[in-house]
């Protein structure tokens, strides 16, 4: 869809989120997206709602801070739960101990091990 504020990937989905959160609309209503104005702060939105059998047109602004906030809430939501990521993460890890001898270490205890390597994946890219 475009760029815009430090080069970030704009997401029509979460434009449409921060417009029905600016709006107070409710989730069902439909919103279709115009045109993007990009700006270094914000950017320009031109949409149209559809409220049942009607529709309106409006242009809006959407500001840097509301934009990434619901982006990430949205990374957020979209990781995976412990089960899927210790299913998917396990035999590499296992390996990996393995390899480096971390798994003989006296001190070594592969819940902790595991646990932090799930902060770490859920921290991931909060800081972008």
């Amino acid at each position: 869809m475009g760029e815009f504020m430090d080069e970030i990937e704009i997401s029509e989905d979460i434009l449409k989120k921060c417009i029905l959160d600016s709006e107070n609309l409710l989730s069902s209503i439909r919103v279709e997206i115009h045109q993007v104005k990009p700006f270094p702060n914000f950017c320009m939105v031109w949409y149209e709602v559809f409220d049942n059998s009607k529709s309106s047109k409006f242009m809006g602004r959407v500001d840097k801070g509301d934009y990434m906030d619901l982006l990430k809430q949205t990374k957020i939501s979209e990781k995976m739960t412990y089960e899927e990521w210790y299913d998917k993460n396990e035999e590499e890890i296992l390996i990996e101990l393995a390899e480096t001898g971390a798994d003989r270490e006296m001190d070594f205890n592969s819940e902790v091990e595991f646990d932090n390597r799930y902060e770490d994946y859920l921290n991931q890219n909060n800081d972008e």
